[in-house]
């Protein structure tokens, strides 16, 4: 990224990013939650199979299992990004400081001293921000493969012919 004459401006930027990353993570949310209640009903049927006393099919046992798997990816790739939230979330927070501290200041050298500093957590922010966009395309892969296997596993359930609550 360039950076301007004028860190201000640059954390604007910066903040125009953010926040369209944080549209993005709304998108995501909403998907989780579409997700997590087909999960729900996919479970009810399943218990619904199991009082059934029917013989449960080798495949539900592996789809089962590959949604386990890829539920617990999700979780763990929710956990990093709630640590970068809070590390972005912490740099913001300085950044907002040394902000004003510029603004405040008249004195070039102080007002150099503090520009670098902003400068630096521009960088650090910049690298937490790539951290996150990357993360975001991980959620979004693995939101996909669990929306895969949910479907794969609705359409054993369809053959079964056991209705969705």
């Amino acid at each position: 990224m360039e950076y301007n004459e004028n860190p201000v401006e640059d954390l604007i930027v910066l903040d125009e990013r953010i926040n369209s990353l944080n549209e993005k993570c709304v998108q995501i949310e909403q998907r989780t939650n579409s997700v997590e209640k087909r999960k729900l009903s996919l479970y009810n049927q399943f218990v619904k199979l199991e009082d059934s006393r029917i013989k449960i099919p080798k495949s539900f046992e592996l789809l089962f299992t590959q949604l386990i798997e890829i539920v617990e990816k999700h979780d763990e790739l929710s956990a990093n990004w709630n640590k970068l939230v809070q590390q972005r979330n912490a740099i913001n927070n300085n950044g907002e400081f040394m902000e004003k501290l510029i603004l405040e200041r008249n004195n070039t050298s102080d007002t150099n001293n503090q520009r670098v500093k902003v400068e630096v957590m521009l960088i650090k922010c910049e690298q937490i921000l790539a951290k996150q966009k990357r993360a975001i395309s991980q959620i979004e892969e693995t939101l996909t493969e669990e929306e895969r296997i949910i479907t794969e596993i609705e359409k054993k359930f369809e053959e079964l012919n056991i209705k969705p609550d």
